[in-house]
């Protein structure tokens, strides 16, 4: 899996990908090897053949600020900062279970600019912050944000290009998410 955690800034900038994947495979061509235990008698094996690299892992990006401008993809993806910002057309965050973004008191997340299915993930997407947070979704697309599972949202303050809305119902009626599931 990959970490990626500073004391003050982790800056993903546009173009650049952060991926914990499953690599390459290797083949190696096939090698008979013998050994010689007796006159009449030798142990062979053999090798070489395809290796394939290991499973996709998870990906976590945390700092004080973290900046995501261009892609961060993994198995489950997880985002644990006092102020995350996600921004820009180019920017994107490609799960293949679950996309989770949690945050303690006064923590804010700034999504903007974002295009349809920047944040996307084929299980749930978890926004958890704490109290005093605030969630800034001005200048989001239709379906920016894209669940087969359920989406949850937790956030003191809710805001959207029409100021700031009172619950996730209204974000549902915006059209700025789209979940396969239940939303709260």
């Amino acid at each position: 899996f990959a970490m990626l955690m500073a004391k003050k800034l982790a800056k993903n900038n546009s173009d650049a990908v952060i991926t914990s994947g499953s690599g390459g495979g290797a083949y190696a061509p096939s090698k008979r090897h013998c050994k010689r235990r007796y006159i009449f008698w030798k142990k062979c094996w053999y090798t070489g053949g395809y290796h394939r690299a290991g499973d996709t892992g998870n990906t976590t990006f945390s700092g004080l600020i973290a900046i995501n401008r261009g892609s961060i993809t993994g198995k489950d993806v997880i985002f644990d900062p006092s102020t995350l910002e996600i921004i820009g057309p180019d920017a994107e965050v490609i799960a293949e279970n679950d996309i989770v973004i949690t945050g303690g008191a006064d923590t804010t997340v700034y999504l903007a600019d974002l295009i349809d299915g920047a944040i996307s993930a084929p299980g749930n997407i978890s926004i958890e912050l704490g109290p005093g947070s605030t969630l800034d979704m001005r200048g989001l697309t239709a379906n920016a944000i894209q669940a087969d599972g359920n989406i949850s949202i937790y956030a003191d303050k809710i805001i959207t290009n029409d100021g700031e809305i009172g619950g996730v119902n209204e974000l549902i009626n915006s059209g700025l998410i789209e979940a396969g599931g239940d939303v709260t």
